[in-house]
């Protein structure tokens, strides 16, 4: 298998909001283009849905946990990322954009280029000086948009290493959908019309917090108000409203307008991903480049009550994943279990082919701990994996017991992967099951069936058993059965409201007051239930509390789901309802023993 260059494209908040992934009312015709050409992987996870966890995680191949990574108090640094790992092969690397967070230039990541332009910085005026939370904009010029600059100086970059020997990394990390929701007038323009607006609308339930979901999960808002637009963003906001308690519920309206603002701004990017995509044809690089197209995490638009990020929720984890390869045999096809942005690193060295000498790799001060994603190449290879492992193993003349044993595993998939594509299963399948862009590939994943996402929460103890008390109260005053259909501010049984509320903030690991409760969430998502479960923590050590009942479990079931209506599932917690409790078991039990053999903890934080 000849080796290829690299073209990495991330995005900033980017859910599979796209008619690829059965979004039929997003206008995204480079992403299609883009998708023809690649597997997509329809259940793509982040490890935590916050910028700078996500993205270290993605680039080291490693847990939250192992790189020390929870929120925004920690770098990636000292472990290898795969651009380093790639300059030391003999690469030419150049960034454009927010790849890692917070990091600057730095040659032994970007050997060629990079260029960020303050992209943080600039985030934070715009949201100062917004007319509205969604603001389109019909003065500024498309070409002056951050996205727009990064774009041009990447295509600069890929016509620069296209006419040299060495072979090529090129990354782009776009802004946009992140707030502030701030785009070109007519990319919003596009999304006008009740048609688009029933095909997101949701529900009144679906735009509240799950009753039925603890309090802990619950993490809102982008900013303590909501701003509409006046005119359509030319003037200052004259309407406010107040956000952020988990007992109320976002209006059709805000969601709507959200919704503007977030489609046009993914569109606004389609368009840059067809200026770099024109750029590949006229270069004649498909032949030889390996594209990965992700994000570092989802995005909440009022769904369950929620604006931006930070939820074990599929819309605050679930991400796009397009891989393409030019020797891959399932380009346009779907594969639909589920798969974690850790894979990307071990993917990406089995698809490149770089040369790999350990000792130049793993220099003096760079931490080199054994990957802990799994390679998705058989996936998108098949049988031409199979044949490159073969290949190998007749060089190399060794076979190691567990180079066999994950060959052995390998072949399996590709041969599995081979012979779906043989008869097409699609003649197997329910038209409903189909995917947009082909038959779906139903093979099995290598090593896990599940995706694993967490998030570390911190509140203060005396508010937390103050609340449960109250709650407990009005559960008794107004009947445990009237209260919980009237839970999270509706009216329970005689006429008794219980009012939640959520104390439950971030943690920062620098810090351990002595009244704050701490818990880490896991949240074990497959193909058919997501199951979370929210750990007592010991800070000291760094590590969960594994031999108690978790703090709060939930469970949802997925079952039944179509591609295109993630946002319209886990609204009822089923962790305590009859007929699930050996489901939750179950998927309890698989995740502790995951976390007991499988999980390396970094340790002790020193600050």
């Amino acid at each position: 298998m000849h080796q290829t260059n690299l073209l990495l494209i991330m995005f900033d908040d980017l859910r599979p909001e796209l008619n690829a992934y059965g979004r039929s009312h997003m206008l995204t015709p480079n992403f299609d283009r883009l998708a023809a050409k690649s597997v997509l992987f329809d259940k793509a996870y982040a490890q935590i849905s916050v910028c700078n966890p996500s993205r270290d995680s993605m680039l080291t191949g490693l847990r939250p946990d192992t790189v020390g990574t929870y929120g925004f108090q920690s770098s990636f640094r000292p472990h290898l990322i795969f651009p380093t790992q790639l300059v030391r092969s003999g690469y030419s690397t150049a960034g454009y954009g927010k790849i890692a967070h917070w990091e600057g230039p730095d040659p032994l990541v970007w050997s060629h280029d990079s260029w960020e332009n303050k992209w943080y910085e600039f985030q934070n005026e715009e949201r100062r000086w917004m007319n509205s939370s969604t603001m389109p904009d019909k003065v500024k010029r498309e070409e002056d948009f951050r996205d727009y600059e990064f774009t041009s100086r990447l295509i600069k970059a890929m016509r620069e290493l296209a006419h040299k020997p060495q072979y090529f990394m090129t990354a782009i990390g776009y802004k946009l959908p992140h707030l502030a929701v701030h785009v070109p007038y007519k990319y919003y323009e596009m999304y006008k019309g009740k048609d688009k607006a029933e095909a997101w609308k949701l529900n009144k339930k679906e735009l509240r917090f799950p009753p039925s979901s603890p309090e802990v999960s619950y993490r809102c808002c982008a900013n303590p108000y909501f701003e509409y637009m006046n005119e359509e963003g030319a003037k200052r906001a004259s309407k406010m409203i107040p956000i952020g308690d988990i007992n109320h519920a976002f209006t059709e309206d805000m969601h709507n307008e959200l919704m503007l603002g977030y489609c046009g701004a993914i569109s606004f990017v389609d368009t840059q991903v067809g200026r770099i995509l024109d750029v590949v044809d006229e270069l004649k690089l498909w032949n030889n480049l390996t594209i990965v197209l992700t994000a570092d995490h989802g995005m909440h638009n009022g769904e369950k009550g929620i604006w931006e990020k930070w939820s074990m929720f599929d819309e605050s984890t679930r991400v796009p994943l397009m891989i393409s390869h030019p020797l891959s045999p399932f380009k346009g096809q779907h594969y639909t279990e589920p798969v974690e942005l850790i894979d990307v690193f071990p993917t990406v060295i089995d698809l490149l082919n770089p040369p790999t000498d350990k000792r130049a790799i793993c220099k003096t001060g760079t931490v080199c701990h054994p990957l802990q994603g799994k390679s998705l190449a058989p996936i998108v290879l098949g049988s031409v994996w199979q044949n490159e492992l073969n290949r190998r193993a007749t060089k190399s003349g060794k076979t190691k017991k567990g180079d066999k044993v994950r060959r052995n595993l390998r072949a399996s998939a590709a041969s599995e992967s081979s012979e779906v594509g043989a008869r097409g299963v699609g003649r197997t399948m329910s038209n409903s099951s189909r995917s947009l862009l082909g038959e779906e590939v139903m093979i099995k994943a290598l090593g896990n069936d599940f995706a694993i996402s967490q998030s570390w929460r911190c509140a203060n103890k005396a508010k937390v058993i103050e609340n449960t008390k109250a709650q407990a109260n009005a559960l008794a005053a107004a009947g445990k059965e009237g209260a919980l259909a009237g839970g999270g501010g509706g009216g329970g049984g005689g006429g008794v409201k219980v009012h939640r509320y959520s104390h439950w903030i971030d943690c920062d690991k620098t810090k351990n007051p002595t009244d704050e409760i701490s818990v880490m969430g896991y949240s074990l998502r497959t193909s058919d239930f997501r199951y979370t479960a929210w750990f007592h923590y010991n800070r000291v050590q760094a590590i969960p509390i594994l031999d108690v009942q978790p703090y709060q479990e939930e469970l949802y079931d997925h079952r039944g789901e179509t591609l295109a209506d993630f946002t319209h599932q886990e609204i009822v917690n089923l962790v305590h309802k009859q007929g699930y409790e050996s489901t939750s078991r179950n998927l309890r039990d698989q995740l502790i023993a995951y976390i007991r053999k499988k999980i390396v903890f970094r340790g002790p934080f020193t600050g």
